[in-house]
C-alpha cells in the first residue's frame, strides 16, 4: 500500500508493479487498479501477477514460457 501511495504522490513516466494488488482484497485491488488506469493513462503501466484476474483489462500481454517471451494481443 505504501508503494501505491508513493505512485499517486509523484509523477512517473513509467509504472511497474509487482505482485501489488495481492496483499490487498479483491474490491480495493480492482479500485485502485481502475484509478491509476485513468490517472496515468497516458503511461506505461506493466503489471507484473500470477493473477489473470488483471488480464482483461490490458492491452497487451507478455507472458514467460519455459524460459520464453511470448507477445499475445488482447
Amino acid at each position: 500500500k505504501i508503494i501505491l501511495g508513493r505512485v499517486f504522490m509523484q509523477n512517473p513516466d513509467v509504472i511497474i508493479l509487482d505482485e501489488s494488488f495481492n496483499a490487498i482484497d479483491e474490491e480495493t485491488g480492482e479500485n485502485l487498479f481502475e484509478i491509476l488506469k485513468a490517472m496515468y493513462s497516458d503511461r506505461i503501466i506493466i503489471i507484473i501477477s500470477h493473477s489473470s484476474k488483471y488480464i482483461d483489462r490490458c492491452n497487451k500481454l507478455i507472458t514467460i514460457n519455459n524460459k520464453q517471451l511470448v507477445q499475445q494481443g488482447i
